[in-house]
């Protein structure tokens, strides 16, 4: 009787597979990782064009300010998970309290946002999704 083998990558043909896999899975982690951070940048941003201003602290907590003036004027709790980044809560009264999630990128000055599936809060996305941010020292 002969012995049926089962190997999804058996032979030469099979080991090509097997590299062609490893280097596919290679580069989709490396397209979902961060540009140049791997971890998500503390301390105070300001919009590109100063209308707005962020800061955020190492605990989850982060402050928003119209412009580059010294006015909060919303706060709330923030998480990451690689590059992906949840605004879990905030404080403005008239706004969903929905969560949403962006993915970003930093390069060590600038902090782009972009939208990574929905945000049923217009305000909120007009101040993430694909707008970048300055860090100021």
């Amino acid at each position: 009787m002969r012995e049926t083998r089962w190997c999804l990558f058996d032979g030469i043909s099979g080991w090509i597979a097997a590299i062609a896999i490893l280097g596919a899975t290679t580069l989709v982690v490396a397209a979902c990782t961060s540009g140049g951070a791997t971890e998500f940048p503390t301390g105070r941003f300001v919009h590109e064009d100063a209308i707005w201003a962020f800061e955020f602290d190492e605990d989850g907590t982060w402050r928003g300010f119209q412009g580059d003036v010294a006015v909060q004027v919303i706060s709330g709790k923030y998480a990451t998970n690689g590059n992906l980044y949840t605004e879990m809560t905030h404080d403005y009264p008239t706004s969903p309290k929905i969560p949403a999630t962006y993915t970003w990128t930093y390069d060590g000055q600038k902090l782009t946002f972009h939208l990574w599936g929905e945000d049923v809060n217009p305000h909120r996305k007009s101040v993430y999704d694909g707008q970048t941010y300055i860090k100021v020292e």
